[in-house]
């Protein structure tokens, strides 16, 4: 089974390899350069009719603007963000255009899709706002996983409250599956507390809903007890501490814990020798950690608002989050 997988994966990356050198032979220098959208703020302002040509048949998806994304894919990437900031109205829609158009998905911190990233890196508008609705809406976002990654691209870029706001207006909603999706979305939030009264309930749960609220709970809980092994990695005294507080932090954390990782270098590498072999030991189990942190969101994709899913019927047939 897994050497079907890597033959699969190594046959993908050899046609991608193959469509790259096709691409740059047929003029697309820019088709893997990455550009800081900073660069192109003040450049789309003093240049519109620049950004006029490069959208060119943009709302009808036509096949001279489809090349010219496929040849420059993160120079488009980065100009919808700048767009976004600069002119939002054509920013969504550009931002709409590239989730059909790009060949390839962008990965960015946490290995959430830039596309994502994005829309909640750029300053809140009106159409900011627009297209993060539209992002939650069913027909985009139809599995856990989807939610969850909604709930950490969010959290990643410092919009918490974005998704508190979401939370407390589904969870005042009056249409059941909103109400559920809140309990997921929360379940899905950091900086919780060990101290959650939820996680542990006295006796049986007698509802459906009540199960949703306890496994709502046990997700924040699990963040929390991620956090507090950290921290005990981090301030470990001796490599027996060390390692017991890293493979308990294995055990509890999931990409949520890729927000508090952020500062692992400032916290670790420059503090002795001691915390300089923390770091190394970070780096070089990089692999391990990913791995396990796929292994504790495993089945998110298989379920929508904590209920199984069917794979044949739509929208499960096929994928639809929008993440280009």
């Amino acid at each position: 089974m897994i050497s079907g997988v890597n033959a699969r994966r190594r046959e993908a990356n050899d046609r991608f390899r193959d469509y790259i050198k096709e691409t740059q032979k047929k003029g697309g220098d820019l088709l893997l350069s990455p550009i800081d959208p900073c660069d192109l703020d003040d450049c789309l302002i003093a240049n519109t009719e620049f950004c006029s040509n490069l959208l060119d048949g943009m709302d009808l998806r036509s096949k001279d603007f489809c090349k010219r994304v496929q040849r420059a894919e993160m120079f488009f990437l980065a100009l919808c963000e700048s767009l976004l900031t600069t002119n939002p109205e054509m920013g969504c829609r550009l931002w709409k255009a590239l989730r059909e158009v790009l060949h390839a998905r962008y990965t960015g911190a946490a290995n959430v899709s830039e596309m994502l990233h994005i829309i909640f890196r750029v300053p809140e508008g009106l159409h900011v706002k627009s297209l993060r609705f539209e992002l939650l809406g069913l027909s985009c976002c139809n599995t856990d996983k989807q939610l969850f990654e909604i709930a950490l691209a969010a959290q990643y870029n410092g919009r918490e409250s974005w998704l508190a706001a979401q939370i407390d207006q589904d969870r005042s909603s009056q249409v059941a599956w909103k109400i559920r999706r809140s309990y997921v979305l929360e379940a899905f939030t950091i900086g919780n507390p060990i101290s959650l009264s939820d996680a542990w309930p006295c006796g049986p749960t007698t509802s459906e809903m009540a199960e949703l609220r306890h496994w709502s709970a046990r997700q924040r809980l699990q963040e929390a007890f991620s956090r507090h092994w950290w921290q005990e990695f981090v301030t470990a005294p001796d490599y027996l501490a060390a390692y017991r507080a890293w493979i308990l932090f294995l055990k509890s954390s999931d990409r949520r814990a890729y927000i508090f990782l952020r500062n692992a270098a400032s916290l670790l590498e420059d503090e002795s020798e001691f915390g300089r072999r923390k770091w190394a030991h970070l780096k070089l189990n990089k692999h391990n950690m990913e791995r396990a942190f796929e292994e504790n969101e495993k089945n998110l994709d298989e379920r929508f608002l904590h209920r199984s899913v069917s794979k044949e019927i739509p929208p499960w047939r096929k994928n639809g989050f929008c993440d280009g």
